[in-house]
């Protein structure tokens, strides 16, 4: 992209309220320079095309000196090497993990009903010694769902206004994350149901593990689905 496109990138996206953490991850994951950019946020002098096979510099570029921890173009402005999350990344951050929890806590309330339903207890106590895992789920989904619904309207709502938060990279860490987790979930259950039918159990037995399997991939499998079709929509993008 020539310089006067980049400027005009970063000032429209300063415009929307993008915070420069945020514009500084999208530059970068489309092949430009960390130095690069950091001066081109400062406003220093002027930024050169990035090279044509993409990706960072394999050499270090003139203007960065390694100096005790920090990149310096210019000794009055230290620009740290490592680098926080952005705004958006923390908010994924915890968009994912209220998510996991969520799903944790649904998915064992409708496990301990199917074990209820097979143990022939009619009741299904919230409070007492026995119902200790299902109070501890029922908390766990009270505390964490409203937060979890919480950034993910105020998130998408974001994406709709600047699509290329999708490419934020602590987003694209955390999906991947939540879609591997899923999987080894969603296989487990479902190695677990065939060595059921393969062993021969009783009739009850497999009902209630067929039961089992399909609470578990209908939550892991939706989930798994959705970011799937997320990520390839925000490749296209």
């Amino acid at each position: 992209m020539p310089q006067s496109e980049l400027n005009e990138y970063i000032q429209k996206a300063r415009e929307r309220g993008i915070d420069d953490a945020t514009i500084r991850n999208n530059l970068t994951s489309a092949g430009w320079p960390d130095a690069d950019v950091n001066t081109a946020l400062l406003g220093d002098v002027p930024v050169p095309v990035p090279p044509h096979h993409g990706g960072h510099h394999a050499q270090t570029h003139p203007s960065a000196m390694p100096h005790g921890g920090f990149v310096q173009h210019n000794p009055q402005q230290p620009i740290a090497v490592v680098q926080n999350l952005s705004v958006r990344g923390f908010e994924y951050s915890i968009m994912f993990i209220t998510l996991l929890i969520s799903a944790f806590s649904v998915g064992g309330l409708l496990h301990a009903l199917v074990d209820t339903m097979f143990s022939g207890n009619e009741t299904y106590a919230y409070s007492d010694s026995s119902g200790g895992f299902q109070t501890i789920a029922i908390t766990l989904l009270i505390v964490s769902f409203p937060i979890f619904a919480y950034m993910f309207i105020r998130l998408k709502k974001a994406e709709l206004r600047d699509p290329s938060i999708r490419r934020d990279p602590s987003r694209r860490k955390w999906t991947q994350f939540t879609q591997l987790a899923c999987f080894i979930v969603g296989l487990i259950y479902a190695v677990t149901f065939v060595y059921f039918i393969i062993e021969g159990d009783d009739e009850t037995s497999l009902v209630k593990q067929m039961l089992h399997t399909a609470i578990t991939l209908i939550i892991v499998g939706g989930i798994f689905a959705y970011y799937w079709r997320e990520d390839h929509r925000a490749e296209r993008s």
